[in-house]
Protein backbone atom coordinates (compact mmCIF):
# COMPACT_ATOMS: atom_id res chain seq x y z
CA UNK A 1 0.00 0.00 0.00
CA UNK A 2 1.48 3.50 -0.84
CA UNK A 3 0.93 6.39 1.39
CA UNK A 4 -1.75 8.01 -0.29
CA UNK A 5 -3.89 4.53 0.24
CA UNK A 6 -2.82 4.46 3.59
CA UNK A 7 -4.16 8.23 3.90
CA UNK A 8 -7.67 7.29 2.22
CA UNK A 9 -8.03 3.93 4.37
CA UNK A 10 -7.21 6.40 7.81
CA UNK A 11 -9.62 8.68 6.78
CA UNK A 12 -12.34 5.69 6.36
CA UNK A 13 -11.29 4.50 9.15
CA UNK A 14 -12.39 7.44 11.57
CA UNK A 15 -14.91 8.45 9.41
CA UNK A 16 -16.45 4.86 10.28
CA UNK A 17 -15.62 5.26 13.78
CA UNK A 18 -17.29 8.44 13.99
CA UNK A 19 -20.12 7.48 12.72
CA UNK A 20 -21.01 4.97 14.22
CA UNK A 21 -19.97 5.94 18.10
CA UNK A 22 -23.11 5.84 19.93
CA UNK A 23 -23.27 9.43 21.51
CA UNK A 24 -21.54 12.86 19.94
CA UNK A 25 -17.96 12.44 20.72
CA UNK A 26 -17.15 16.24 20.64
CA UNK A 27 -20.61 16.72 23.51
CA UNK A 28 -19.10 14.00 25.41
CA UNK A 29 -15.97 15.88 25.48
CA UNK A 30 -17.26 19.60 26.08
CA UNK A 31 -19.41 17.25 29.12
CA UNK A 32 -16.41 16.22 30.75
CA UNK A 33 -14.43 19.35 30.09
CA UNK A 34 -16.76 21.39 32.13
CA UNK A 35 -17.58 18.58 35.22
CA UNK A 36 -13.44 18.76 35.30
CA UNK A 37 -13.59 22.40 35.11
CA UNK A 38 -16.02 22.62 38.03
CA UNK A 39 -14.72 19.43 40.48
CA UNK A 40 -13.09 20.23 43.31
CA UNK A 41 -11.24 17.04 43.38
CA UNK A 42 -7.54 17.25 43.42
CA UNK A 43 -5.80 17.16 40.22
CA UNK A 44 -4.36 13.19 40.84
CA UNK A 45 -8.07 12.47 41.21
CA UNK A 46 -9.58 14.77 37.85
CA UNK A 47 -6.41 12.77 36.39
CA UNK A 48 -7.86 9.62 37.14
CA UNK A 49 -11.39 10.47 36.05
CA UNK A 50 -9.66 11.77 32.35
CA UNK A 51 -8.07 8.66 32.17
CA UNK A 52 -10.97 6.52 32.77
CA UNK A 53 -13.39 8.22 30.21
CA UNK A 54 -10.59 7.84 27.71
CA UNK A 55 -10.77 4.16 28.41
CA UNK A 56 -14.28 4.03 28.19
CA UNK A 57 -14.33 6.25 25.18
CA UNK A 58 -11.66 3.67 23.76
CA UNK A 59 -13.82 0.73 24.28
CA UNK A 60 -15.89 1.99 20.83
CA UNK A 61 -12.72 2.96 19.24
CA UNK A 62 -10.74 -0.22 19.83
CA UNK A 63 -12.52 -1.98 16.86
CA UNK A 64 -11.16 0.88 14.16
CA UNK A 65 -7.69 1.04 15.26
CA UNK A 66 -4.60 -1.15 14.50
CA UNK A 67 -3.17 -0.44 18.53
CA UNK A 68 -3.65 -3.58 20.21
CA UNK A 69 -1.45 -5.27 22.55
CA UNK A 70 1.64 -6.41 20.77
CA UNK A 71 2.02 -3.77 18.88
CA UNK A 72 4.85 -1.31 20.68
CA UNK A 73 6.34 0.80 17.58
CA UNK A 74 5.30 4.02 19.52
CA UNK A 75 6.96 3.77 22.75
CA UNK A 76 10.02 4.63 21.09
CA UNK A 77 8.42 8.01 20.50
CA UNK A 78 9.16 10.28 22.87
CA UNK A 79 6.68 9.79 25.72
CA UNK A 80 5.94 12.86 26.85
CA UNK A 81 4.90 13.05 31.26
CA UNK A 82 3.78 15.72 33.46
CA UNK A 83 4.44 16.10 37.09
CA UNK A 84 1.20 15.16 38.30
CA UNK A 85 1.69 11.64 36.18
CA UNK A 86 4.81 10.91 37.47
CA UNK A 87 2.91 11.27 40.68
CA UNK A 88 -0.45 9.65 39.44
CA UNK A 89 2.29 6.58 38.24
CA UNK A 90 4.23 6.33 41.26
CA UNK A 91 0.75 6.26 43.12
CA UNK A 92 -0.78 3.30 40.86
CA UNK A 93 2.20 0.83 40.68
CA UNK A 94 4.02 0.25 44.33
CA UNK A 95 7.81 -0.18 44.38
CA UNK A 96 8.34 2.74 41.43
CA UNK A 97 9.61 5.89 42.51
CA UNK A 98 11.24 8.79 40.11
CA UNK A 99 14.81 9.67 39.83
CA UNK A 100 16.15 11.86 42.45
CA UNK A 101 17.56 14.07 39.51
CA UNK A 102 15.75 13.70 35.88
CA UNK A 103 18.28 13.39 32.60
CA UNK A 104 17.14 16.47 30.54
CA UNK A 105 19.29 16.76 28.09
CA UNK A 106 19.40 13.51 26.42
CA UNK A 107 17.61 12.20 23.15
CA UNK A 108 15.55 9.33 23.95
CA UNK A 109 13.50 8.19 20.28
CA UNK A 110 14.09 4.95 19.33
CA UNK A 111 14.80 4.08 22.77
CA UNK A 112 11.75 1.58 24.12
CA UNK A 113 10.01 2.73 27.34
CA UNK A 114 11.32 1.42 30.10
CA UNK A 115 7.50 0.20 31.21
CA UNK A 116 7.71 -1.96 27.87
CA UNK A 117 8.35 -5.20 28.66
CA UNK A 118 7.28 -8.40 26.39
CA UNK A 119 5.92 -6.03 23.68
CA UNK A 120 3.21 -4.88 26.20
CA UNK A 121 3.09 -1.75 28.79
CA UNK A 122 3.90 -2.78 32.32
CA UNK A 123 2.42 0.01 33.12
CA UNK A 124 -0.66 0.04 30.92
CA UNK A 125 -3.33 2.04 33.36
CA UNK A 126 -1.57 4.28 34.30
CA UNK A 127 0.12 5.06 31.22
CA UNK A 128 0.75 8.94 30.77
CA UNK A 129 -1.60 11.23 28.81
CA UNK A 130 0.05 11.40 25.32
CA UNK A 131 -0.52 6.98 25.39
CA UNK A 132 -3.89 7.49 25.97
CA UNK A 133 -4.28 9.74 23.18
CA UNK A 134 -2.26 8.06 20.64
CA UNK A 135 -4.27 6.06 18.39
CA UNK A 136 -3.52 4.94 15.06
CA UNK A 137 -6.41 4.34 12.40
CA UNK A 138 -4.07 2.86 9.80
CA UNK A 139 -5.19 -0.37 7.84
CA UNK A 140 -2.06 -1.78 9.68
CA UNK A 141 1.51 -0.71 11.59
CA UNK A 142 3.49 -0.95 9.32
CA UNK A 143 3.59 3.07 9.09
CA UNK A 144 4.22 3.20 13.32
CA UNK A 145 8.07 1.99 12.31
CA UNK A 146 10.72 4.58 13.42
CA UNK A 147 11.81 4.57 10.08
CA UNK A 148 7.94 5.32 8.70
CA UNK A 149 6.65 7.28 11.83
CA UNK A 150 7.97 10.83 11.24
CA UNK A 151 8.22 10.60 7.25
CA UNK A 152 4.18 10.46 7.42
CA UNK A 153 1.99 12.76 8.90
CA UNK A 154 -1.19 10.88 9.33
CA UNK A 155 -4.37 12.19 11.05
CA UNK A 156 -4.81 11.19 14.43
CA UNK A 157 -8.05 11.42 16.65
CA UNK A 158 -8.62 14.84 17.41
CA UNK A 159 -9.42 15.19 21.20
CA UNK A 160 -9.82 19.32 21.84
CA UNK A 161 -11.45 19.12 24.77
CA UNK A 162 -9.34 16.14 25.96
CA UNK A 163 -6.58 18.00 25.51
CA UNK A 164 -7.83 21.09 27.75
CA UNK A 165 -8.73 18.69 30.00
CA UNK A 166 -4.96 17.66 30.30
CA UNK A 167 -4.04 21.11 30.37
CA UNK A 168 -6.27 22.17 33.10
CA UNK A 169 -5.29 19.40 35.15
CA UNK A 170 -1.87 20.37 35.01
CA UNK A 171 -2.06 23.66 35.20
CA UNK A 172 -4.03 22.97 38.41
CA UNK A 173 -1.63 20.64 39.21
CA UNK A 174 1.11 23.55 39.63
CA UNK A 175 3.71 22.45 37.09
CA UNK A 176 3.30 22.62 33.43
CA UNK A 177 6.62 21.49 32.76
CA UNK A 178 7.04 17.71 30.88
CA UNK A 179 9.71 15.36 30.40
CA UNK A 180 10.19 12.03 28.69
CA UNK A 181 9.46 9.08 30.41
CA UNK A 182 12.66 7.80 30.28
CA UNK A 183 14.02 10.91 31.54
CA UNK A 184 12.43 10.09 35.33
CA UNK A 185 11.90 6.75 36.49
CA UNK A 186 15.50 4.79 36.81
CA UNK A 187 15.08 1.33 34.08
CA UNK A 188 14.94 -2.00 36.41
Amino acid sequence: MDIKEIRNATEINIKKMTDSFPEDLEKLQDDFFLKIEKSQLSPLKKLEKLYSFMDEVYKHINKYTTCKKGCSYCCSYYVTISDIEIQFIEQKNKGIKRKEQFDTDKKRVGTPCLFLKNEACSIYESRPYVCHRHVMFTPDNSICTEDNAHIHKLQLLAWPKLDKSYNLIRAESGSNKLHDIRDVFPKK
